[in-house]
């Protein structure tokens, strides 16, 4: 039987709603709305795409939605798709993923790469620093390709964090998925910068914490527009109209 109360002896509360997300998007509410929810330590972080926001185990918000572009620091052109967030208990991490799919133009090549980006907290505070990590997942030299790694999954064993994703041509195609990947040792990911949620920063070369540079394609922080639309899924960009309101729980 279905029922609105809580289980005796646990707790919930309404998180972030659609006037919430669509306010770190540009006034889009982005449908089917795809949730990351992980907690841990006395936090609840939830990521819908494309807003994270995080609250202590009482449900009282202690980071207000911020957007994907701002949580892996990218350009506010970028559209990030399939949020996930993984609290490894054993390290007192947080992981925090989505990517972005590649564009190509007219004759279907391509003009700036798929990229994978994870997110690790520094400390086993969700609100503090994290540092970025990215991988490029356009695997031009494959068939059907130009493509993008769809659907990624999160997962975790003693050895360490692995990510799989579903290998999509961008324009048509499917190429199975792709083998996990453990993004903070692979020689493919390059290690960003550290910064704290909430507090994003430009893009400029030199910034990165370990002197390297954006995967191939990504450079110098210069806003691109997709030379040719994609349309995934049949998501949806809805505008929020700003005279509408939430009604309190």
């Amino acid at each position: 039987m279905l029922t609105t109360q809580n289980v005796p002896g646990e707790n919930g509360f309404s998180a972030m709603g659609g006037i919430q997300q669509a306010s770190t998007t540009g006034g889009f509410d982005l449908e089917p709305p795809d949730q990351g929810l992980c907690a841990g330590g006395g936090y609840v972080m939830e990521f819908i795409n494309n807003a994270l926001a995080i609250y202590d185990k009482n449900g009282t918000q202690l980071l207000p939605p911020i957007g994907s572009t701002s949580v892996f620091a990218q350009p506010t052109t970028d559209f990030f798709s399939d949020p996930r967030c993984y609290y490894d208990a054993p390290t007192k991490r947080w992981f925090v993923q989505e990517f972005i799919v590649g564009t190509v133009n007219s004759a279907g090549q391509q003009v700036t790469p798929s990229v994978q980006f994870e997110a690790v907290s520094n400390t086993q505070d969700p609100t503090g620093s994290y540092t970025v990590f990215s991988w490029d997942t356009t695997d031009a030299a494959t068939g059907h390709c130009p493509c993008f790694g769809d659907y990624d999954n999160l997962g975790a064993d003693a050895n360490g964090i692995y990510v799989t994703t579903d290998e999509f041509g961008i324009t048509s195609g499917f190429n199975g998925v792709r083998p996990p990947l453990h993004p903070a040792g692979h020689r493919a990911g390059q290690r960003h910068q550290r910064r704290r949620l909430g507090h994003p920063q430009p893009w400029a070369v030199g910034d990165n914490a370990d002197g390297h540079g954006r995967p191939p394609g990504r450079g110098g922080g210069q806003e691109r527009r997709p030379a040719v639309p994609v349309h995934r899924g049949g998501r949806q960009r809805h505008r929020v109209p700003a005279v509408r309101a939430e009604r309190a729980a």
